[in-house]
């Protein structure tokens, strides 16, 4: 009896430390913010007909500048099991769970069917963090050559507004300059010897 109790006492205690890290786990990975739930499947099968609940796991993904990183939920591992680089995602199609999907998701799920460095691959999340994901997609950050088509337009302008300061300062400098005015003899008022001449 009492080794009962004991066996027991330890199986309670096994289990509410296992809850107790996995719930740490949970909140050190939302520290930092930007997580959002998101199942995901790796290399689900091409074809509709095949579709079913299986592959399916249930996780929590973050946000880290260009790139995703997604956790298991039910792990105890620190670090995360997927990452997944921004500008190697690219997005085939957006649908409802079909099937067994329906079972193995969250209720209010959107799978988004992806691809990424040639994988093929489907996440499913909410709706807010669907249009939260397609936003930063969306957000990625454009190459230079695009920012700067043509680099011979800048030496072009400065060339010209040169070219405009330098005539303008020979205009200047072509200008004819007045003298100074002729100053009246001494003793001599200016009217009076401007009538006498």
């Amino acid at each position: 009896m009492v080794l009962a109790l004991l066996v027991g006492g330890v199986v309670v205690a096994l289990v509410v430390v296992g809850l107790f890290v996995f719930g740490l786990r949970r909140r050190l990975i939302q520290r930092s913010g930007g997580t959002f739930d998101c199942s995901l499947r790796w290399d689900p099968p091409p074809s509709e007909s095949e579709l079913s609940g299986k592959g399916w796991v249930y996780g929590v993904a973050r946000y880290n500048g260009d790139r995703v990183e997604w956790f298991r939920v039910f792990s105890y591992a620190p670090r995360p099991r997927r990452i997944l680089e921004r500008a190697s995602i690219e997005v085939l199609e957006r649908r409802t769970p079909k099937g067994e999907e329906e079972l193995a998701l969250l209720s209010d799920a959107v799978v988004l069917a992806c691809r990424h460095g040639g994988t093929r691959l489907e996440l499913a999340m909410s709706d807010d963090a669907l249009t939260g994901f397609l936003a930063w997609l969306e957000a990625a950050p454009p190459a230079s050559a695009s920012m700067w088509p043509n680099p011979q337009r800048p030496p072009r302008r400065r060339r010209r507004r040169a070219t405009r300061r330098r005539t303008s300062s020979e205009a200047l400098s072509a200008r004819p300059v007045p003298g100074p005015a002729p100053r009246p003899a001494p003793g001599c008022a200016a009217p009076a010897c401007s009538a006498a001449g």
